[in-house]
This record gives C-alpha cells, sequence and structure tokens, in this order.
C-alpha cells in the first residue's frame, strides 16, 4: 500500500507524539519514583534523627544515674573516712588520756610512798624516842642510879642504853614486819582489783566480737568505735 504524503506526516506526527508520550511518562515515574526515594530518605533521616534523640536521652539519663551512683558512692566513702578518722582521733584521744592518767597514778603512788616513807620514820622516831625514854627512866628507878657514884652510874647508864638499843630493834623489827605485811596485802588487793578489771574487760571485748554482726547491721558507727576502743 502506498501512503500518501499528507498520511505519512501525519503518521509521523503521531509517531512522534507517542514517543513525547512516552517520554513524558518515563520522566513523570522517574520523578515519582525519585520523589519517593526521597520521601523514604527523608523518613529514614527523621527515624535516625529520633533514634539519637532518643538514644541521646537514655545515654543522658544514663550519666545522671551514674553521676548520682558515684556522688552516692564517694558520699558514703567520705563518711566512712569520717567515721574512721573520728575513731581514730577518739583512740588516740583515750590513749592519750590514759598516758596522762597512768603518770598521774604513777606520781600520786611516788608522792603516796614519799610521804608514807616520812611519816613511818616520824612515827618510828616518835616511838623510838618513847621506848628509849620509859625503859631508861624504868632501869634507872629499878637500880636507883641517884644513889650510885659518878664511875658506876656512867656504866650502868651505858649498860642501859645497850639493851635498851636492843630492844628497840628488836621492837623494831617486828613493827616493820608488820608494816610490810600490810603492805603485801594492799599491793595484793590492787593487783586482784586490775586483774578483775582487766577479766572484765576481756569478756566485754569478746561480747562485742560474738554480736559484732548485730551491732553493725543496727548501730554501725558505734560498732566501728567499740571495736576501734577494745582492739588496742
Amino acid at each position: 500500500m502506498i501512503l500518501s504524503v499528507n498520511e505519512k506526516r501525519a503518521l509521523l506526527k503521531r509517531q512522534a507524539e507517542m514517543n513525547q508520550y512516552e517520554d513524558e511518562m518515563v520522566r513523570r515515574y522517574a520523578q515519582q519514583q525519585q520523589a519517593r526515594q526521597d520521601e523514604i530518605q527523608k523518613m529514614k533521616q527523621q527515624a535516625e534523627e529520633i533514634r539519637d534523640q532518643i538514644f541521646q536521652k537514655l545515654a543522658d539519663e544514663e550519666a545522671q544515674r551514674a553521676a548520682e551512683a558515684q556522688f552516692r558512692e564517694q558520699l558514703r566513702n567520705e563518711l566512712d573516712l569520717e567515721e574512721r578518722e573520728e575513731a581514730a582521733q577518739a583512740k588516740e584521744r583515750a590513749e592519750a588520756q590514759k598516758r596522762i592518767d597512768v603518770r598521774m597514778e604513777l606520781q600520786a603512788a611516788r608522792e603516796y610512798q614519799l610521804r608514807l616513807k616520812q611519816e613511818r620514820a616520824e612515827e618510828e622516831k616518835r616511838m623510838e624516842e618513847e621506848f628509849k625514854r620509859k625503859l631508861m627512866e624504868k632501869f634507872a628507878e629499878d637500880e636507883k642510879l641517884e644513889q650510885m657514884n659518878a664511875q658506876r652510874r656512867r656504866m650502868r647508864e651505858l649498860e642501859h642504853k645497850r639493851e635498851i638499843e636492843r630492844l628497840w630493834q628488836e621492837k623494831l623489827a617486828i613493827y616493820q614486819a608488820q608494816r610490810e605485811a600490810e603492805q603485801q596485802e594492799l599491793e595484793y588487793q590492787r593487783e586482784e582489783k586490775e586483774r578483775q578489771a582487766q577479766i572484765i574487760a576481756q569478756e566485754k571485748e569478746r561480747l562485742l566480737a560474738e554480736h559484732a554482726a548485730i551491732l553493725q547491721q543496727h548501730h554501725p558507727k558505734a560498732n566501728s568505735q567499740y571495736m576501734g576502743g577494745f582492739q588496742r
């Protein structure tokens, strides 16, 4: 079939329009696909931003919790350190006071011993003078020395003095032995009192050690002070 020129032109025009239409359809499809991809990418980006925001919020909350936990732990450590320092200071003060008390007790004991020694010496001197005076009077009265001549009287007086000195030394020995026995009894009573006090302290320390867990649970500060005071 032979087409006319006009028909050919119309056919070519129609073909061109079809091609143009197909190109427009392809362009529109491509735009739609690009718009869809852009929308998907935008949604992904928004989702990532939301996820990042949530992650950052969780991270901030976790950091805050960690900071609070660290603060509480630091506070507990500081309080524990403060309690330990207070207990150590209290122990040092107690030990210092104990040393002072021991020195004062020793000083008082020395002063007491010196005073007692002086009093005993004065008492012994008084007893000696009284004892010798009475014996001299008795010997003089028994032998009537005033009736003897001077030489014989002096000899008898020397004999009397020697005998009086011997008797006095015997009496003094008995007196000192009695005082020594009394002193030993007082020393024994003092040592027995200290021994009983030590036994009581050891028993108290044992009871505290046995019930340390209960005391720590209900009153940890008191427990640290008590245990610090007894572990010396």
